[in-house]
């Protein structure tokens, strides 16, 4: 199985502030990570990104996109109040800006896209 965090970069600048990304075991996580999480977005304690180690790829690509947004949405101050059009618009705006102001996460993005379609054709 491949690992799914390579090439991941372990910063990620989005709007005024850089995440660290934290790849880690459930038992480093315990104090960071529910048990029925696969990764968490703190925007206080750092602010960070932590994610289980060892998933499978296709997991471990949508907990990241998942914790990214979650990170796009903080820094774009969108919340539950927030309206429809809000969601779209600042979401879609912190998305492109992820691309721009950080090509190796696309690269990554890229190339795990790639490899979840290869083992998709190869199941």
């Amino acid at each position: 199985m491949i690992d799914p965090y390579k090439g991941l970069p372990r910063r990620i600048q989005i709007g005024y502030l850089t995440f660290r990304v934290h790849i880690v075991s459930r038992d480093e996580a315990k104090d960071k990570l529910p048990a029925d999480h696969f990764g968490m977005c703190h925007f206080e304690i750092g602010p960070s990104i932590y994610l289980l180690r060892d998933l499978n790829p296709q997991i471990a690509f949508n907990t990241v996109l998942h914790e990214v947004r979650h990170a796009i949405h903080y820094a774009n101050e969108l919340n539950d109040e927030s309206s429809e059009e809000d969601f779209v618009t600042r979401g879609t705006n912190g998305e492109v800006e992820l691309w721009i102001r950080n090509p190796r996460f696309y690269t990554w993005q890229t190339r795990m896209l790639r490899q979840l379609r290869r083992d998709d054709r190869d199941a």
